[in-house]
C-alpha cells in the first residue's frame, strides 16, 4: 500500500464518511427557497467531492494535495455541528463559500486523471434532487392540508347556509311577536328600563368593592396579606420558640441534673461546680501550706544565691584565661624551637658541604682551616687559634647579624608576642581569681558581721557592701594597656636602647679609611 493511498484511507476518508452521516440529519422542511438551495449545493458538491475521492486512485493527487484537505474537513465538521444545533443558515453559506470551494480548488485538478466521475456526478445530483424533492413534497403537503382544509370549511360553511335558511323563516314569525303591540318589544323596554336601574346599582357596588383607592377588595386583600404575614410570623415564632424551650430543658438538665425515680436531681453542672468548689478550697490550703514552706526555704537561700552565681561566673573566665595561660605558653616553647630550628637550618648548607669535602678529598690541615675561616667566620677567634683584629670582629658580626636576621627575627617577634599573651591571660586570671574569692567570703563576711551589735552592724555592712560593689565594678581588662598595640619586630629592636648602644660600638670598632 503506498503512503498517499494510506493516509487518504486512514486519515481523510474517515472524515469524510463521519460529516456524511451528520449530512443525512439535515432537513430542509420548513424552508425558504434560498436556504433550500444552500443546503442542496453543499450536499450535491460533498457528495460529487466524496465519491470522486473513494473512486479516484490516490498515487495521481500530490500529498500535499490530500494532507491540505484535512484542515477544511475539520471546518466543516464543526460548522455542520454549529448548524445542526442552532439551524443558523449562515454556517452552512460560510461551509459553501470558504471551505467547499477550497477543497474544489485543491482536488477538481486531479479528478480527471483517473475515476469513475460519472458515477460522482449521478451521486452528486441525487443527492441535489432529493433535497429539493424533499423541499418540494413539505410543500405539496402542505398544500394538500390547505385544501383538505378549505374542503372541510366549504362543507361547513353550506351546513351553515341551510341553518341559516331555517333561522332566517324562524326569525320572522320571532318578528311578527317582537314587534307588535304588547309583544316582546315593550316587555324588553320595561326589562332594559329596569335592568339600567339595577345596573347603576351593580356600578355603585362594583365601585365601592374594587375602588382602586379605597375599594373593599384592597382592603380585603391588605387584610389577607397581613393575615398571611402574622401567620407566618407566629408558625416561625412557635418554631423558635420551641426550639428555645427544647435548648432552655436541655441547658437546665445540664445545670440542675436530671432527675432519678425518686424525684431528686442528680448530675448536673451545680453539683459538680460545688464538688470542684469543695476541691478547690482544699486544693487552695494545701498549695498555702507549700507556698509558705518554699517561700521560707527560697528566703534563707536567696543571700548565697547571688554570691554563688557571680563566683560561678567568676570561675569560669578565671578557667578560660588559665587555658589560654596554658596555651601560650606551649606556644612559646614552640616559638623557641622553631627560633633554633631556624638557626640550625641556615648553618646546614655550610656544615653539610664542609663534611662532605673532608670525605672526597685528602686535604692537609691548613687548607681545611682556611675552609672553616670561610665557612664559619663569625667567632672572635679562627680555629687557627688566631684572633681577630676589632674591624674584621665587627665586619664579622655586622655580616652574621645581617644574614641571620630575616629568619630570626619573625621568630623572636613570636616569642615575645605569645610571652606577652601569656603574661596578660595570667595576669586576667589572676584578677579573676581574685573576684571569684571576694564572691565566695561576701557571704561569710556579712553572716559574721550580722552577729556583732546592731552598730557595728550599720557601720561595716555599708563598707562591706562598698567594697564589693568595687571589686564587681572593676573590669580586669583595665589592668592591662587601653592603648595597647603590637608592635613589629623592628619597632621593638629600634625602641630598645641596647641597640642604639651596640650600633655606636660597631661604629667605634670600624676602621675608617683615610682619603
Amino acid at each position: 500500500m503506498s503512503t498517499r493511498k494510506d493516509k487518504l484511507e486512514k486519515n481523510i476518508l474517515p472524515v469524510w464518511e463521519e460529516i456524511s452521516s451528520k449530512i443525512k440529519s439535515v432537513s430542509t422542511v420548513g424552508l425558504s427557497t434560498a436556504d433550500r438551495d444552500e443546503i442542496a449545493h453543499f450536499k450535491k458538491v460533498f457528495a460529487y467531492i466524496y465519491e470522486m475521492l473513494k473512486s479516484i486512485d490516490p498515487d495521481f493527487i500530490p500529498i500535499r494535495a490530500i494532507e491540505s484537505t484535512l484542515s477544511p474537513l475539520q471546518n466543516i465538521s464543526n460548522y455542520l455541528d454549529a448548524y445542526l444545533s442552532s439551524l443558523n443558515i449562515n454556517y452552512i453559506i460560510n461551509i459553501n463559500d470558504d471551505y467547499l470551494d477550497t477543497l474544489l480548488r485543491d482536488l477538481m485538478p486531479f479528478f480527471f486523471y483517473k475515476g469513475n466521475i460519472s458515477s460522482s456526478l449521478k451521486k452528486s445530483l441525487n443527492e441535489y434532487s432529493e433535497v429539493v424533492s424533499e423541499h418540494t413534497n413539505s410543500y405539496l403537503s402542505k398544500v394538500k392540508e390547505t385544501s383538505n382544509v378549505a374542503e372541510n370549511i366549504l362543507n361547513n360553511l353550506e351546513s351553515v347556509s341551510r341553518d341559516l335558511t331555517k333561522r332566517q323563516e324562524r326569525f320572522s314569525e320571532f318578528t311578527n311577536d317582537i314587534f307588535e303591540n304588547n309583544g316582546i318589544k315593550d316587555k324588553i323596554y320595561e326589562l332594559v328600563k329596569d335592568f339600567s336601574e339595577k345596573n347603576e346599582n351593580m356600578n355603585k357596588l362594583y365601585q365601592n368593592i374594587f375602588d382602586e383607592d379605597n375599594g373593599m377588595a384592597i382592603e380585603i386583600k391588605n387584610y389577607l396579606s397581613d393575615g398571611k404575614n402574622q401567620n407566618k410570623e407566629l408558625h416561625d415564632l412557635k418554631n423558635n420558640s420551641s426550639q428555645i424551650i427544647d435548648e432552655l430543658t436541655e441547658f437546665h438538665e445540664s445545670v440542675f441534673g436530671t432527675k432519678d425515680k425518686n424525684g431528686e436531681l442528680k448530675g448536673g453542672l451545680k453539683n459538680e461546680l460545688l464538688e470542684r468548689k469543695s476541691e478547690l478550697d482544699k486544693f487552695k490550703i494545701e498549695q498555702q501550706k507549700r507556698y509558705s514552706e518554699l517561700n521560707t526555704q527560697i528566703e534563707s537561700l536567696l543571700p548565697g544565691a547571688t554570691s554563688a552565681g557571680l563566683s560561678s561566673a567568676y570561675r569560669s573566665m578565671h578557667d578560660k584565661f588559665s587555658k589560654e595561660v596554658k596555651d601560650y605558653g606551649m606556644y612559646f616553647y614552640i616559638s623557641i624551637s622553631i627560633l633554633l630550628a631556624i638557626i640550625v637550618i641556615v648553618n646546614i648548607p655550610s656544615i653539610s658541604s664542609y663534611i662532605s669535602s673532608l670525605f672526597q678529598y685528602d686535604v692537609s690541615k691548613d687548607s681545611i682551616i682556611d675552609s672553616l675561616k670561610v665557612i664559619i667566620p663569625y667567632g672572635i677567634f679562627t680555629l687557627d687559634g688566631k684572633e681577630l683584629s676589632l674591624g674584621n670582629k665587627a665586619i664579622s658580626i655586622l655580616d652574621s647579624l645581617i644574614y641571620k636576621l630575616p629568619f630570626i627575627l619573625p621568630a623572636i617577634w613570636v616569642a615575645l608576642f605569645v610571652s606577652r599573651r601569656r603574661n596578660e591571660a595570667q595576669r586576667l586570671a589572676q584578677e579573676y581569681a581574685h573576684k571569684e574569692a571576694l564572691a565566695k567570703s561576701y557571704e561569710s563576711y556579712k553572716q559574721q558581721i550580722e552577729k556583732l551589735s546592731e552598730v557595728e552592724q550599720n557601720k561595716l555592712l555599708p563598707v562591706l557592701m562598698e567594697i564589693m560593689l568595687k571589686a564587681i565594678a572593676l573590669n580586669p581588662a583595665e589592668t592591662l594597656d587601653k592603648n595597647h598595640k603590637e608592635p613589629t619586630p623592628i619597632e621593638e629592636v629600634i625602641k630598645k636602647k641596647e641597640f642604639w648602644d651596640f650600633i655606636e660600638k660597631i661604629k667605634s670598632l670600624v676602621p675608617i679609611k683615610k682619603a
